[in-house]
C-alpha cells in the first residue's frame, strides 16, 4: 500500500533521515520551489541543530520527510 508510516524521529532513524536529506540536496536530486523563509532555515541549520542537542527546523525536517517519502514510494511519514 501506498499509506503514511509512523517514524520516531532519534537515534540512528533520525540521523539517517538528515543524512540522507542533505546528501540528496548536495547532489541535486531535490527540486523545490524558492521560498525565502525555508531556504533560510535550510542555510542556517547546524550540526547540532541536526545531531546534537539543537532543535532542526520544522522546513528542514518536513523536507526530510518528504524526501524519505518519495524515495521509498510513500505518500509520507507521520514523526512523533
Amino acid at each position: 500500500k501506498n499509506e503514511a508510516t509512523g517514524i520516531v524521529l532519534r537515534g540512528r532513524d533520525r540521523d539517517e533521515l538528515f543524512s540522507g536529506y542533505i546528501q540528496a540536496i548536495e547532489h541535486g536530486e531535490v527540486d523545490a520551489p524558492m521560498i525565502d523563509w525555508a531556504y533560510r532555515e535550510h542555510k542556517l541549520v547546524t550540526t547540532d541543530d541536526l545531531y546534537g542537542g539543537g532543535h532542526p527546523p520544522d522546513s528542514f525536517v518536513a523536507g526530510a520527510l518528504a524526501y524519505a517519502a518519495a524515495k521509498e514510494g510513500r505518500t509520507g511519514f507521520i514523526y512523533h
